[in-house]
């Protein structure tokens, strides 16, 4: 088995249980430990004190690359955009309110295209 140096935070809860807590870097070396040929997830999990469980767990977050060590972060560009003022909003609305009242069919009622160019 690989060496990997204890890092683990232990806590003590409040009813007296200790939990241990591991870095990121420490979880990453159990999973690729795991991923060796020939290697038992059970076998490596028992070595480092950890249930197997909690191996196929870290295991699935490392290929979703959520146990990624930290690294330089790159900063992309943002392009701020003006918010639309309230005329185009109401010009956007009435153009949405004629696009309906064009497309009424025959069932629908007179009185509801006039509703609908009262409020456009």
């Amino acid at each position: 088995m690989g060496s990997v140096q204890n890092d683990a935070t232990v806590v003590t809860t409040k009813s007296g249980q200790t939990r241990r807590f591991r870095s990121k870097q420490e979880r990453r070396q159990i999973v690729e430990e795991c991923m060796k040929p020939g290697a038992s997830i059970a076998l490596v999990a028992r070595a480092h004190d950890v249930n197997a469980n909690q191996v196929f767990k870290w295991r699935k977050q490392y290929q979703m690359g959520r146990l990624e060590l930290a690294s330089a972060t790159t900063l992309l560009p943002v392009n701020k955009h003006k918010p639309p003022s309230h005329n185009h909003l109401r010009h956007a609305m009435k153009a949405v309110n004629r696009k309906e009242s064009n497309q009424v069919d025959a069932t629908t009622r007179p009185q509801s295209r006039t509703l609908a160019g009262l409020l456009a």
